[in-house]
Formats: structure tokens, sequence, C-alpha cells
């Protein structure tokens, strides 16, 4: 505390004692006030009120400064590299002092000026990193003095505020942030898995899913991650919204074990919501065939590509089923030859009372798309039905009624 007079090193000794004789004459009294009270206005260079002999007056006698206002100004004085020596040294004396102050506020203002100092003696750091967390925050965000045992025994030993002030610095080593997941707190974990700077390592996302089955916003920067694998996407799959699941699926090249959990997970129009991501052409040729390797080809997915104007993947998936060539595919689909349609929907076995929906669909695509306020008016027929699917704004989960209507026979 500071009652408890923390000596000179012996090198200083003598001056120390000559200082401490001093201490209450007015000459001490006028020393220790400039100490506490700043910048001197003989300053040059250097501050004149951190001359040696101040500092080892305020050594001799603590309670005669003001130790607010000397911990705001040493502890400037001392980052900012402006002391010698043999200065330094006392200063980190006094510096140690301040730490175990009752008042608060010198606390704060020590750890808030010396949060970035480089050379700050490892045991001050540690002991405001230590500390309440108005005081140990800055500390654990931004000091470089603390190691990763350092933050591992704090992140262990202390509560949330200080877990999720060290998911906030610059670089988490792989050791600290296992150490943050297994303490089970959601924020300190969404906040840690949000930092692009945090090294996390295959297990320790494994106990992320583990622990964090329900829990949206772990979810949510774990789907943001850059670095996760196929295996880790395809667990996410299983357990987060239906609407992230999209997000994560467009994040990440999908595979077949990837693809097989969309269709279990989200159904066709999860496998759609992946598609409709994609920019390059040759996406929806590898997902055709990686839907066709996997048996995953259904009727209705088809059907429901055509209907959201995927006719790329259309064409890819209906010559992996016909076992055609892309390009002599279209050129039967282009052509003149009225059957021709007809013909391919045969060879690939497609239900024959879904042809008349399928030929709707491609109407709407060549360009028949009807007027969306006369879409419903009457009894639905197969061409309003089709038009009404082509609309941005019908909502997929009418679609099964919508193949009923279409797949009524004439």
């Amino acid at each position: 505390m500071l009652d408890k007079k923390i000596g000179p090193s012996s090198k200083d000794a003598n001056a120390a004692q000559k200082a401490a004789r001093g201490a209450q004459s007015p000459r001490a009294n006028q020393t220790a006030t400039k100490v506490a009270g700043g910048r001197s206005k003989r300053a040059g260079k250097a501050p004149a009120d951190w001359q040696l002999e101040n500092l080892q007056a305020f050594l001799a006698d603590p309670g005669a400064a003001n130790h607010h206002t000397l911990s705001t100004n040493l502890s400037q004085v001392y980052a900012e590299h402006q002391l010698g020596e043999t200065e330094r040294r006392l200063a980190e004396d006094i510096l140690r002092n301040l730490k175990d102050s009752l008042e608060l506020r010198v606390r704060q203002s020590l750890s808030d000026h010396l949060k970035s100092c480089h050379f700050l003696p490892h045991d001050i750091a540690r002991a405001l990193a230590e500390d309440v967390e108005s005081v140990a925050l800055p500390m654990l965000e931004f000091s470089e003095v603390l190691s990763d045992r350092d933050l591992v025994e704090i992140v262990r030993s202390h509560g949330e505020g200080h877990q999720l002030a060290v998911t906030k610095r610059a670089q988490v080593s792989a050791e600290v942030s296992e150490a943050i997941v297994e303490q089970g707190h959601e924020a300190p974990v969404a906040s840690l898995l949000s930092n692009k700077g945090a090294d996390i390592t295959e297990d320790t996302y494994d106990n992320v899913i583990t622990l964090f089955p329900k829990s949206e916003p772990v979810h949510q920067a774990m789907a943001a991650r850059p670095d996760l694998s196929v295996t880790l996407v395809e667990k996410l799959t299983d357990i987060v919204s239906e609407a992230l699941r999209f997000e994560l699926v467009s994040r990440n090249a999908p595979a077949a074990a990837l693809i097989e959990t969309l269709m279990r997970q989200g159904g066709e129009g999860a496998t759609l919501a992946l598609l409709a991501e994609y920019e390059d052409i040759g996406d929806a040729e590898r997902l055709a065939m990686q839907l066709f390797n996997n048996d995953r080809l259904s009727t209705t997915l088809l059907l429901r590509a055509l209907y959201l104007g995927q006719l790329d993947f259309f064409e890819f998936a209906l010559a992996r089923l016909t076992q055609m060539k892309v390009a002599d595919l279209r050129t039967l689909l282009n052509g003149p030859e009225p059957s021709a349609f007809k013909s391919l929907y045969r060879k690939a076995r497609l239900p024959a009372e879904l042809y008349i929906a399928f030929s709707e669909a491609l109407d709407v695509l060549s360009g028949e798309i009807f007027d969306m306020d006369q879409a419903w008016l009457g009894r639905p027929d197969r061409r309003r039905v089709s038009a009404l699917l082509e609309h941005p704004e019908f909502d997929l989960s009418e679609f099964e009624a919508a193949l009923h209507v279409m797949g009524t026979p004439r």
C-alpha cells in the first residue's frame, strides 16, 4: 500500500538518504509538490521534475504527493522513454508503489498510459492485468509484455470481462483461444471467433460446436471464419439456422459430403440457394455433377431450378441424366424441332406426369411471362402458375401446390 516505502537501488542510497532527511523541510515539500504536479516550467528536452533528486524525494515520502496526478504524469513520461537509466529504475519503483494504491483512478491511470509500453516490467503489467475490470482491460487488450502463459492463467481465473478483453488482442494464440473456449462463456467465444487475428485449431472449433449448439451469435461468427475445413462446415450445417446455413455454404466450395448434408438438412431449397450464389457457369456444372454422382438430381430439384431461372444448371443436369454432351443437348433444345425436348425428357427418364410442368417452365424462360396481376384470376391454369413462379415475390413454400396444378393433364 502507499504507506509502505519502497527504497531506491543501492547505487542511489546516499542520495535517497539525503533526500529523506530533508523530507519535512519546506524545500522537500516543494519538491514533492512539483513531482505530483506535472512538468516543470523549466522543462526542455526532458521534464526537470523527473530529475533523480525529485524521484528519490518521492520514494522517501510517498504521502506528500498527489497520487492521481503523479500516476498520470509519471506513467506518461515513463512510457515516452524520456528518462535516463537511473531515473527509469527509480520511476519503476514508484510505479510498483502506485499499482497498489487504494485509489481506483490511480490504478486506472497507470493502466491507460502503460498499456502499450513494451519495456514495462512484467510484474507491473501482470498486477494491473489481474486487477478489477476497469483497470485490467486496457492491459489485457494491448500489452505485449503479457505472455501466453499469463493470458491463459488470467482467462482461467477471472470472469467474462477479462476474457472478452483478451479476445480483442491483435493476435491471439491457439493456446489462449483454447482456454477461452474452455470457459464456456458465449460473449467471449463469439468475440474470439470474430477476431481475424485469432489462431483457432480444429479441436477448438469442435469444442465450440459441442458447447454452443444453439447460440446464434457464436454460429454467425464461426460461419464467417475463412479457415473452416469441409468437415467443420458439414458439422456446422447440422446445427445452424436455415438462413445461416445458406450463407455458410456459399462461402465454402461444395464437396460431395457437404452436398449430402445440404440435401438432408436444408432440402432442395438449400441446394438452390447455394446455386444462386454462384457467378461462374463452371460452378453450376460442378454442382450438377456432384449431385448426379450422389444420386441427388431429383425431378423436383430440376423443376425448382427452372422456375428460379437456373437454366445453365438445368442443362448440365439434363446432360448428365441423358449422358450427352452439353453442347449437343443445347443444339437440340434451341433447334427448330418442337419434339426435341420431349425426346430428351424421355431419355432422362423423368416422370411423364410432370412433363407439362417442365415444358411450361421452358416457355417462361423463353419469354412467355404473364402479368402478375392477372396470374390468379379465375381457376389457375398451368401458364398462370408458371408466371407466378417466375415472379420474384413468389414464396417457395407454395411450390408443392403449384406442382400439383401444373401436373394436371390437359
